[in-house]
């Protein structure tokens, strides 16, 4: 749910002064509406904070989901990091590439969700491996990285259903089994 605040609210949310959040905001921070001379700029707190949890971590400290963890390491958070980064940059890639091969919206839906979940629980486990259990790497996804599943449905000139999407997907899911690979017996 979207939780509007001014700059000054954000600011004192996040318990950071007013040039912070500016500076912020030339960095990359979403953003809804700029502020201009008399009418204050509005942020989506929620937004924001995951933004912050994804980019201004620094050193051996990550943010996420309202939590700092202080890492043994500066190589450990920087995987961390990067492995949020891989989810972000990749969710909505597998879409994009089924979309183009002539898919369904209903099979591009499930492609996409079953590897981006795949990825993502690789990702946790392997941290999990090592010592980290306390992330979520699929919250790593910032704003406007999963595709507008109504207009996918219109380019396919069928109407959005997210139940039958969420079905469909749930079928394919259970019948997903792991291909011979090259080398094995």
């Amino acid at each position: 749910m979207t939780e509007v605040v001014s700059r000054n609210v954000l600011a004192n949310q996040l318990g950071v002064s007013l040039p912070t959040v500016d500076s912020w905001v030339r960095r990359g921070c979403p953003i809804l509406k700029p502020g201009r001379r008399g009418v204050a700029a509005q942020f989506d707190l929620r937004a924001v904070r995951g933004w912050v949890d994804r980019y201004i971590s620094t050193g051996r400290v990550v943010r996420h989901e309202g939590q700092t963890f202080n890492l043994p390491s500066r190589e450990q958070a920087l995987l961390v990091k990067a492995f949020g980064h891989i989810i972000t940059s990749h969710y909505g890639h597998a879409a994009d590439a089924a979309h183009a091969l002539g898919l369904s919206t209903k099979q591009i839906y499930a492609l996409e969700y079953e590897v981006t979940l795949h990825l993502a629980k690789c990702m946790s486990d392997y941290l999990a491996e090592h010592g980290l259990t306390s992330f979520a790497l699929d919250l790593y996804n910032k704003p406007n990285t999963e595709p507008d599943w109504r207009l996918v449905a219109a380019m396919h000139g069928e109407n959005r259903d997210d139940e039958e999407l969420e079905r469909f997907f749930d079928e394919m899911h259970v019948r997903v089994v792991r291909l011979p690979r090259t080398g094995e017996a």
